[in-house]
């Protein structure tokens, strides 16, 4: 993980000299702060030796205290609110644009990922605006000094003084390099118990039911109404009064929909057993929900078709207060349960519904909630939504939000949510906002999502992002997206993207996507990621090639192979058959991150991978780092939870130290952890990596996947075979496990 921590009385000396001349910057006498006492308590760490380091040290905290101090002034006398900065967002080449030059060649990992908290923490204190952290981030000095909006000289101050106390406590400390003794695992060691599933998911092969009827066609000879909104509900279509005279009669016509808006829906009816709706887009079919039902209206099935007239998925009940869910290719369609149940309400409405495990048991969705519950207006649209736990009790779903309401126009269409805390009284989701507000254009296309406040203002993220403003071309196709901040400026996410362009067919299907920056200039849509994507489909839908641009418009690279073309086949039912990697002048070649050319996958009748194996160029059998083939096993909710490497004879194998790999999922069946063991079963000591990850520069074990609240990882954690914490990697400045 790099070299050991520099505590040698000359870094501790060049670090007194950097911080006095912080300090000779600033003449208003501030007292000392919380920063000044951290960093004269480095030098006192360091002992007689380095004195002289240690009043340094004070005297760096004096200068941190008045630039603090001098930079709240500033902020408390500005003229507007500025958008706030996303701190947390603040990665390792920020923290290198302000470390002092002189002071870098005396820095080791493990200290820069102490600068950067203490980066955070002065960016938090200091209230940086979003627009001085994306000034911070530009690559050049001279790109940062132009740039409007940046840090004032105070809060650089404040900021170069943080980094250099937090510097210099960490050279002060003893043996640094060693991790505290641990008698037994690291508490956050990844295991199911910790992820709080040891007892939940199992190896245990449920009874899955029927699957989806992919031969069924829609129905046709139906009498039909046109409505100008319709939301597919469980039991039926929910819909807007049909217009007068709305009939569109018998048949299977286009018909002309009802309002002058690119948004319609069509609904058929065959007597009391047949119910048929259509999304319609400019005319075009977009998707088609298929209910058949008993003469009592009990459902039997409602069977989803795509846009091709291909069954996609279906709802398949089993007796009269529960359902499964199939996809087209076999896999579970509900959102980590094996069954709902649902209540009716005196509306004949569906009124709650409940996740159950595949035996019938309460259990937890993919939103960490078992029990959801509905309030409808007169037209039977939803108009209050609330969550609860196993035990009834109210709960927040994955992002903080217990109770969700929706206000709708004339149409049924929503217009404004607003998010309520387990107590009732608003609270703002883990995006930072207490609800939206969401626009139309005149032909019905959402136009922009805006960020709430509490009492309903418009309001930012902490990322600065107040509204994401979308462009709807004459077929209702989205063919951009920008994020503003309150001011109406540009304003970025976590990964510095401020907008998308896209290029699209004819299906509204992506050709081309483009993610640009605050300077509207194109740039990388991810770390190590291309700025452009080239999509080409086949005549399914499926995507079988993606090439990848650089800013400039060079060929760049895929994030996980670093590849600039990946070409793919499926079989008719959406399962990704074959992978291969390709330069830009089409050429076989292997993949850069990985050994081979191309890898082929085997499913089963539950859309789940059970087999993988790699060719090269010549389409002759290789191996991934001595591994021929992996093999995959599945728990109980599908989640992949093994992986065992084979050699060419399909015996169990060690690739770079590892044969058996084992993934952790925690009850919102989100990835908790991964462990690697050898083949005798005992803890691996990796030497190697994953595609489109980071891990350690030494063999490791384990990983535990810690992630924010709004559920996007925070940081990786790696342990070693001792189950001891060797490494952390932060994940706002490089790609981790997810």
């Amino acid at each position: 993980m790099g070299r050991g921590l520099a505590t040698t009385a000359a870094a501790f000396a060049l670090a007194a000299a950097l911080a006095a001349a912080l300090a000779g910057c600033n003449s208003d006498g501030a007292p000392s702060t919380t920063t000044g006492s951290a960093a004269g308590s480095a030098g006192g760490k360091a002992g007689a030796g380095v004195g002289a380091a240690g009043g340094g040290g004070g005297g760096g905290g004096r200068a941190a205290g008045a630039a603090a101090a001098a930079a709240g002034s500033a902020a408390g006398s500005g003229a507007g609110a500025a958008s706030p900065a996303d701190c947390d967002s603040i990665d390792a080449a920020i923290v290198a644009n302000l470390t002092p030059p002189d002071l870098k060649p005396h820095l080791t990992q493990a200290i820069e990922l102490r600068m950067r908290v203490a980066l955070i923490g002065a960016c938090q204190r200091d209230r940086w605006s979003a627009v001085a952290l994306e000034c911070a981030a530009r690559t050049t000095a001279a790109a940062r000094d132009r740039c409007p909006g940046k840090l004032t000289a105070a809060e650089e101050r404040s900021a170069q003084s943080a980094l250099l106390a937090e510097a210099m406590t960490a050279m002060a400390e003893p043996d640094a390099t060693a991790p505290p003794t641990q008698t037994g695992p690291h508490p956050d060691y990844p295991t199911a118990a910790l992820a709080g599933t040891d007892k939940l998911f199992t190896m245990i092969e449920p009874a899955r039911g029927p699957k989806a009827p992919l031969g069924m066609a829609i129905p046709r000879g139906l009498a039909w109404t046109e409505h100008e909104h319709c939301v597919a509900d469980v039991t039926g279509p929910i819909c807007s009064a049909a217009p007068a005279g709305g009939a569109s009669g018998s048949g299977s016509g286009a018909g002309s929909g009802a309002g002058a808006g690119l948004w319609s829906w069509r609904v058929g009816k065959r007597g009391a057993e047949v119910v048929v709706a259509e999304e319609r887009r400019a005319g075009r079919v977009e998707r088609t929900f298929v209910y058949l039902l008993k003469a009592d209206g009990t459902p039997l099935q409602r069977v989803r078709f795509d846009s091709y007239g291909r069954v996609d998925a279906a709802l398949l009940w089993k007796g009269k207060d529960r359902y499964s869910g199939r996809r087209r290719n076999g896999a579970n369609a509900l959102d980590g349960c094996g069954f709902l149940s649902y209540k009716l309400g005196a509306d004949r409405r569906v009124a709650e519904l409940s996740c159950l495990q595949w035996q019938g048991d309460p259990m937890l969705d993919t939103d960490g909630v078992a029990r959801t519950t509905f309030v409808r207006d007169a037209a039977g649209f939803v108009v209050e939504e609330a969550r609860f736990d196993l035990a009834g009790k109210p709960v927040a779903n994955t992002e903080g939000v217990h109770k969700t309401l929706v206000t709708r126009d004339a149409a049924g269409r929503p217009t404004l949510e607003r998010y309520r805390g387990v107590d009732d009284k608003p609270v703002a989701s883990t995006q930072g906002c207490h609800g939206r507000r969401i626009e139309r254009d005149g032909q019905g296309a959402v136009a922009r999502h805006i960020c709430l406040g509490a009492t309903d203002q418009p309001a930012a993220r902490p990322s600065g992002v107040s509204a994401e403003v979308y462009r709807v071309d004459a077929r209702g196709c989205r063919t951009s997206v920008r994020y503003l901040s309150l001011r109406g400026t540009p304003a970025a996410g976590h990964d510095l993207v401020h907008a998308m362009d896209y290029e699209v067919d004819e299906r509204c299907a992506i050709t081309s996507r483009l993610c640009r920056g605050q300077d509207e200039r194109p740039r990388v849509c991810s770390p190590g990621g291309p700025a452009r994507y080239v999509t080409r489909y086949d005549a399914a839908g499926n995507a079988v090639s993606i090439k990848h641009y650089g800013p400039d418009g060079d060929p760049g690279k895929d994030p996980a192979f670093h590849a600039f073309e990946l070409r793919r086949t499926f079989d008719r039912l959406g399962n990704q058959l074959s992978q291969s990697c390709h330069d830009e002048d089409g050429d076989k070649v292997e993949c850069p991150n990985a050994d081979f050319h191309a890898m082929l996958s085997v499913y089963d009748d539950a859309g789940r991978e059970l087999l993988q194996s790699y060719r090269d160029a010549d389409g002759d059998p290789t191996d991934n780092y001595g591994s021929f083939k992996r093999s995959y096993k599945y728990d109980n909710y599908d989640h992949l939870v093994e992986m065992l490497n084979l050699d060419r004879s399909g015996a169990l194998t060690e690739s770079l130290g590892v044969a058996i790999r084992k993934d952790l999922f925690d009850t919102a069946h989100r990835r908790f952890g991964i462990l690697l063991y050898d083949e005798s079963g005992e803890p691996a000591r990796n030497s190697g990596c994953y595609t489109g990850v980071t891990c350690p520069d030494r063999p490791w074990h384990a990983v535990r996947i810690v992630r924010r609240r709004d559920g996007t990882v925070e940081k990786n954690l790696f342990f070693d075979a001792n189950k001891k914490l060797i490494d952390t990697k932060f994940c706002s400045a490089m790609p981790c496990f997810d």
